[in-house]
């Protein structure tokens, strides 16, 4: 039995942020763990059905470790450590998803992967057609700007 690992952030103290799946979460949900490489305690940090929709395709740490942001089927969400409080910055849905971000040094601005899709009947398939592209938004998820690179 293969168990695929994925969407991990290290933080500078040695906090791990991982995905949680199979025997460490209830049947038909998923989680984030938290692992500290320094005393190698784990700690479960939620564990919740996202409705279906539950895989969690990134994380990454806040610079200031006191928060960190994930993407999901349904948004791009900020979760705070301290308070337990998750912020959905954008949503997400058949026709638009976020992925593959990055935080900026000073915690400002998110720099990440946009992926529109247009679905379109062709007979008894539908056909969906995707366009990718790279926005820069604030860290609470306002200001959203495509970022145009030149092809040559």
């Amino acid at each position: 039995f293969c168990k695929e690992m994925r969407a991990t952030s290290w933080s500078s103290s040695g906090l791990i942020l991982y995905p949680m799946f199979g025997e460490h979460v209830e049947h038909g949900t998923q989680g984030i763990g938290l692992f500290n490489y320094n005393s190698f305690e784990r700690q479960v940090v939620f564990n919740e059905d996202f409705f279906g929709l539950n895989q969690i395709y990134d994380i990454q740490w806040h610079p200031h470790e006191t928060s960190f942001y994930f993407t999901t089927g349904l948004g791009f969400y900020q979760y705070h450590l301290h308070t337990g409080t998750r912020t959905k910055l954008r949503t997400s849905c058949n026709s638009r998803t976020y992925g593959g971000f990055s935080v900026s040094s000073d915690g400002s601005k998110i720099l990440a992967t946009r992926i529109d899709r247009e679905w379109e009947e062709s007979g008894p398939v539908v056909i969906g057609l995707e366009n990718a592209y790279i926005v820069l938004m604030d860290a609470n998820g306002y200001g959203e700007q495509r970022i145009e690179i030149p092809t040559k």
